[in-house]
């Protein structure tokens, strides 16, 4: 075959069959290509270069050479563009916090301000969180049965047997710590930002499952803070997805969530969590938790309630990472 024949042929099926051009009889110019088609995936574009890879080598020079180098990488860049794409939306795909890991938070932590103070996030997430993550990791320790299961799986499994009695209060308290809070940061988000904006961030498809629940948005934050209010000591209110598909509202006690189904009255899918345990506003509320109410919608993440009541309409889970 002819090298302009090859040099047609490595172009038009650069996608399917990763190859390495070397670019001058001189000097090797390695061009690295993705071993994946240029398709869009959830695969952000660092990890997409890291996938690249030198596979084979044919030796083309002069302009065929650089003509060929040249279309592999565009159809590489557009192939990262592609990825990057997927990720601007993919706030809709479901990502899991690692059950031994304390995820950062997605946003400075004077970013709330002035709704929910520096220090108050500073405790919150670099003291009360990292906890239970330690307090998750050594419970586990004890129970090698449980070693490789997911932290949503872990939460699932509360009140079955598939948790030894010995530690299940253990993983109860401090797995629901650890997934509540990695679920609780990603509904944040900064005031001035568009997230936070329900009418500018919220998809049609929420605002009608709001709408179609409460009437409108007012009425819902009305029985949501009513909820988050009645709570007793400490605990959460949430909203989520039932299994008919219908938006509701619902709290638990201490670190109990709507997946522990063994062991809540109201178990969905939560797309939207509150905590109001103390120590997620004491220090700027005191005990006034409806002052933290009011406060806290100001730095409600709407485009991420939107997107994980697109993943519980498909039947996934709601992002903690």
């Amino acid at each position: 075959m002819h090298a302009a024949q090859i040099c047609k042929l490595r172009c038009l099926t650069a996608a399917a069959a990763p190859r390495t051009i070397l670019t001058s009889t001189k000097s090797l110019l390695c061009l690295p290509v993705p071993t994946a088609s240029f398709s869009s995936s959830t695969t952000d574009s660092k990890s997409r270069q890291q996938s690249y890879t030198r596979a084979s080598a044919t030796t083309l020079t002069g302009p065929l050479g650089v003509l060929a180098a040249s279309t592999l990488a565009a159809a590489a860049f557009m192939g990262s563009m592609s990825g990057m794409e997927a990720h601007a939306e993919g706030m809709q795909a479901s990502s899991a916090v690692p059950v031994d890991k304390l995820p950062p938070l997605p946003f400075a932590v004077d970013a709330l301000e002035p709704y929910i103070d520096k220090r108050t996030m500073e405790i919150h997430h670099d003291m009360h969180h990292k906890t239970y993550v330690t307090k998750l990791q050594a419970a586990i320790g004890q129970a090698p049965a449980l070693k490789g299961k997911s932290l949503e799986d872990l939460n699932k499994a509360v009140g079955t047997g598939d948790i030894p009695s010995d530690v299940k209060t253990a993983v109860r308290n401090n797995g629901g710590g650890h997934w509540n809070h990695s679920f609780f940061w990603k509904v944040l988000a900064p005031a001035e930002s568009k997230s936070a904006d329900y009418q500018a961030a919220a998809s049609d498809d929420l605002k009608k499952g709001i709408e179609d629940g409460w009437g409108s948005l007012d009425a819902f934050k009305a029985k949501f803070d009513e909820a988050a209010t009645a709570v007793f000591g400490s605990g959460w209110v949430w909203l989520g997805l039932d299994d008919a598909g219908k938006l509701v509202i619902s709290t638990t006690s201490n670190q109990d969530n709507p997946l522990m189904k063994g062991v809540v009255k109201d178990a969905h899918t939560p797309i939207l969590g509150l905590d109001v345990w103390e120590h997620a506003y004491y220090l700027k509320h005191q005990n006034k938790r409806p002052e933290y109410l009011k406060s806290w919608w100001h730095v409600a993440n709407w485009e991420q309630v939107t997107n994980n009541y697109k993943m519980a309409m498909a039947g996934k889970s709601p992002a903690t990472a």
